[in-house]
């Protein structure tokens, strides 16, 4: 059976930030690139740049901080007060770009021919079809840009938006360092917002970006004006298809347009032009021109409410009730339907979203829905200058470095800008004065077509016949259609490998090896020390024990009390490199009292385990995910660096060596533990330079054991019973929680101590009321929903959580579960006993919320996860005073029916109790009070959560999740992460020969 973990709902910590909220900006720079070389080195390369990336859920808590900042300070961001710093990064790929890299599956979905697919052709030859000025014609055709957007020069873009340069610059130049030579720049744009006042708007004047969509389910509280449309017209992948491709899944397409505004002879052709009537100058004329072609006033007021003046107090109100933008082009349908009195049928905001002209026609709003799109972009140049304006002559460069997002570029941006903005007779529903039908000309400002006149009818009010040659204001000069890819699809798919070198601009590795030679970090690779030898497998010295060990009962194995036969040694030397790694029988090694280890805690590590498949072959469980991180270790501790893929090579043969130990009984495996120390035998306090890796077995059975004894049913896991603590806390922002370091556990010992006197079994450690994990496992919860599904939440991965192999397993398997239950596939990743989709997010968890979810029946299941445990339920979590309150420590469970009954409902999606806003709505509830007591109350009180008793001991959710890992694990199954192709990590469990 092979399985694959498509998603099935847009996730906001999966989706990348700019597309559904919008990066925040006072600047940003964009950087276009070549992937040069060997694309491999880039893609490998790029696992490092996948952490810096920032999702929805990031950006909206960005936001959520800003807005406070604001508050505190009473200040937009020009006025008093300090600039909040921040930075938000994303990329994007272009077709070509994924073509060099070797991905496939990404096309524009209503293209049914790649020769025509936009994305697939690129802008460049798409540019006569959108009305691009240029020379030739058809496949000849060579539009007027900018030399660096020539024929699929680009590959990519990578952009940084933030609160200043300097911030933007420093995230730049750490992104750039990450890529090194595996890319070359074509061009890098910066774009900066208008100073002061004009703030938010565009070169022109108009105030923009009033009228982005909002999406079903992810917008909880809309404001008025069109309704929120589904999130399949933004995101791609929203289907239950079961064949859609992993990479396109919470993904989307951007249309980038590198837009010049030709401002002063804009404000003079209004001032030249200008609108006559009763009681106007010609100053207003000429506004009232401007704000007829745009369709807005300069406020942002819109015409359709407001046709004769501007009502800047309308302009403004984006927030409070959003009437700028409830509005839906309706009057002419009231008047006679040739009436444009309020907002002509050519005016710029009417031909790229005509709200009723489309929903009151006869023409569905989900087909209207399908060409909306999410702008975004940023102005660049800068301002009109004195001698521009007396000259009504464009000299400085300036304009728009425009950005939209959707699901389909076809009925995107290019239908937007081909059908509607270039397109004379637009709706066909314009009807002149006399019944006739009226082609009120191209889009007044974005209207494209070639050198052609650009005639429009309706500007002027009183003559809504009366047609004027507009000029071209607007001049592209460069542009490329891209993929945003989801952070998934760039982790799993597009990068090559897992996260082995990321580089912290702030303490750089004092050594790395390159083609063999050992470098200076001060000196950019300049100095090159003599050779150095690396890890190599092919030097493998075995010495096989000659008196082996008996096997231990596997009823007397505890956790880490055993060892095997033989060890796995091999050590770094500053002058020499890498020794031959040794396979020899077990024992004592010698280490030097004043050893970096010893003295400064330079110790990392990795836990992986063993297993039998039923045809007896030694399997490990995705070993490519603890050599990853294992790396990023001793990075972290500026250790020597070794290859993974060596030592991965070495311990499969340490394994098969050791196959005896590895027990055939369900459950149990061989522990493998790998270590890396550091050896410099000097007091000082610097780095080691030197360093020892060695690897040893130990057989184990389940970490926390099976419940036995009178009346406790057959294979019944007792639940662990929790205190939250946040008096000691286990790791913090820029620290090192987020590695597999020694020193991230032994602070630990001591409070665990204190609550296992207290007859808890684990800690959940807290940071303020910030839910962490638990002991030394990820944190998990499964929360009932309004709709009957589920949602399974774990903490996000911000550098205080430590990356679990079993914890991203968990999350893949429940996505496949999904998957599978939408498609009504017979695939086999459907979970045994679970009837209810599972919602995977990645989300910050407080102790309140799980309070109040506990105290409205919604917190169904908790549990833990870890190499160890691989999944321990959890029984009770208390906190503060709760010592006292603790059940008996009795293995007998305690039934009732009502408790029995609950647990089986809740699997069928009929809990009785209500559901909640699923993770994804961004909404943080955290502070909302239950029965007039908020959570943050109850904590002060002390007192204890007590999760549903059910009949084994694990919940069903957790019941069958833990089951199926373990069938993975034991080879009874076969589990494909995102491809067997060779490309990404492949099947989970791996042979060792």
């Amino acid at each position: 059976m092979r399985m694959t973990t498509p998603a099935t709902t847009p996730d906001p910590h999966n989706i990348q930030g700019d597309i559904i909220v919008g990066i925040p900006k006072k600047t940003q720079t964009y950087f276009f690139f070549q992937i040069d070389g060997d694309p491999s080195l880039f893609r490998k390369a790029l696992v490092d740049i996948v952490p810096l990336i920032k999702t929805a859920a990031q950006v909206q808590k960005d936001r959520e901080a800003l807005r406070e900042h604001k508050r505190r300070h009473g200040h937009g961001g020009d006025g008093p007060g300090p600039l909040l710093k921040m930075t938000g990064t994303q990329i994007a790929f272009s077709n070509a770009g994924l073509v060099k890299m070797g991905i496939s599956g990404v096309a524009t979905p209503s293209s049914s021919d790649p020769k025509s697919d936009p994305f697939v052709k690129g802008q460049f030859r798409d540019a006569q079809n959108i009305g691009d000025a240029g020379t030739g014609d058809a496949d000849n055709f060579k539009p007027a840009w900018d030399p660096a957007f020539g024929n699929a020069n680009i590959d990519g873009v990578i952009f940084v938006g933030g609160d200043s340069h300097h911030s933007v610059n420093e995230k730049m130049e750490e992104i750039k360092r990450i890529l090194g030579p595996s890319v070359k720049e074509v061009i890098s744009i910066i774009g900066d917002t208008r100073p002061k006042n004009e703030s938010g708007h565009e070169h022109f004047g108009f105030l923009d970006g009033i009228s982005n969509p909002t999406i079903e389910g992810l917008d909880k509280n809309p404001l008025p004006g069109p309704k929120p449309i589904a999130a399949k017209h933004l995101i791609t992948g929203q289907t239950s298809d079961a064949n859609t491709p992993p990479v396109i899944i919470d993904g989307s397409f951007l249309a980038f347009r590198y837009l010049f505004q030709l401002v002063p002879e804009f404000n003079e052709f209004l001032k030249s032009n200008p609108i006559k009537g009763k009681n106007l100058s010609d100053e207003e004329g000429s506004e009232l021109l401007g704000a007829r072609m745009v369709g807005r006033w300069k406020s942002g007021a819109p015409i359709d409410l407001t046709p004769n003046k501007d009502d800047p107090n309308l302009g403004n109100d984006s927030q409070r009730n959003h009437r700028n933008n409830n509005f839906f082009y309706t009057n002419e349908l009231t008047v006679t339907m040739g009436d444009q009195t309020h907002c002509p049928f050519s005016a710029h905001t009417r031909k790229t979203n005509p709200r009723a002209d489309f929903t009151e026609h006869g023409r569905g709003g989900d087909i209207l829905d399908s060409h909306r799109i999410a702008r975004r972009g940023i102005q660049f140049g800068p301002e009109v200058t004195q001698e521009e304006a007396n000259n009504k002559r464009t000299i400085h460069g300036r304009g728009l470095l425009f950005v939209c997002y959707q699901s389909d570029i076809l009925n995107g941006f290019q239908f937007v800008q081909k059908s509607w903005a270039n397109n004379p007779d637009f709706l066909d529903l314009a009807l002149d004065n006399k019944g006739n039908k009226l082609s009120p000309g191209l889009d007044s400002i974005i209207g494209q077509n070639a050198e052609s006149g650009r005639d429009v009818v309706g500007t002027d009010p009183a003559d809504p016949d009366g047609k004027i040659t507009i000029p071209r204001f607007i001049v592209p000069r460069g542009g490329e259609y891209f993929f945003s890819p989801s952070i998934t699809a760039l982790r799993d798919i597009i990068a090559l490998g897992y996260p082995l070198t990321r580089i912290f601009s702030s303490f750089p590795p004092p050594m790395a090896i390159q083609n063999g030679h050992a470098v200076n970090g001060t000196t950019n690779g300049a100095q090159l020390a003599p050779k150095l030898q690396e890890l190599d497998p092919s030097k493998l010295k075995i010495t096989l024990s000659e008196h082996l060990q008996p096997l231990p009962e596997l009823s007397t194995l505890q956790f880490g009390e055993k060892h095997s036969d033989h060890i796995l040694v091999a050590s770094f030397d500053p002058k020499t490199g890498w020794s031959d790694p040794e396979i020899r029988p077990y024992g004592k090694i010698e280490l030097d009292p004043m050893s970096s280890a010893l003295q400064y805690g330079t110790n990392c590590f990795e836990g992986m385990k063993a297993y039998l498949s039923p045809t007896g072959t030694p399997l490990l469980f995705r070993p490519q995910r603890n050599m990853a991180r294992l790396a990023s270790s001793v990075h972290r501790l500026a250790l020597p660096p070794f290859s993974p893929f060596a030592l991965l090579t070495l311990i499969k043969k340490l394994v098969v060596i050791e196959k005896r130990w590895i027990p055939s009984e369900s459950g149990y495996s061989l522990y493998v533990r790998p270590t890396v120390i550091g050896t410099r035998n000097h007091l000082g306090v610097k780095e080691s330079d030197s360093a020892l890796i060695y690897v040893m077995c130990s057989p184990t059975g389940p970490y926390f054991p099976l419940a036995r004894g009178l009346g406790v049913p057959e294979g019944y896991i007792k639940p662990v019973n929790l205190l939250a603590v946040s008096s000691h806390v286990r790791a913090w922002p820029g620290g090192t929680g987020g590695h597999k370091l020694a020193v991230n556990y032994s602070p630990g010992f001591l409070p665990m101590t204190h609550a296992m006197k207290q007859g808890w079994d684990q800690i959940l450690w807290l940071r303020g009321d910030t839910v962490m994990e638990v002991g030394a496992m990820n944190f998990f919860i499964c929360v009932t929903r309004d709709d009957g599904d589920i949602d399974l939440i774990t903490p996000p991965l911000d550098g205080t959580i430590l990356p679990g192999v079993t914890r991203a397993s968990i999350m893949e398997i429940a996505r496949a579960h999904s998957a599978s239950l939408s498609t009504s596939s017979t695939s086999g990743a459907t979970l045994n006993g679970v009837a209810s989709r599972l919602h995977v997010s990645e989300t910050e968890l407080s102790l309140s919320t799980l309070i109040q979810w506990s105290r409205q029946g919604k917190l169904i299941e908790a549990f833990g996860v870890g190499t160890a445990a691989i999944l321990a339920p959890v029984g009770i979590i208390g906190f503060e005073g709760a010592e006292s309150e603790l059940p008996s420590t009795s293995a007998e469970p305690t039934l009732t029916e009502e408790t029995t009954s609950t647990a089986t409902n809740t699997t069928n999606g009929t809990h009785a109790s209500g559901g909640i806003d699923p993770p994804s709505s961004l909404i943080d509830s955290k502070d909302k009070s239950i029965s007039g007591v908020s959570g943050k109350e109850l904590i002060r009180e002390g007192g204890k959560i007590t999760l549903p008793v059910h009949e084994k001991g694990i919940g069903p959710i957790s019941d069958a999740l833990r089951g199926r890992v373990l069938d993975i694990q034991e080879g009874r199954i076969s589990f494909a992460g995102f491809s067997g192709d060779g490309k990404g990590e492949g099947e989970w469990s791996v042979t060792c020969v």
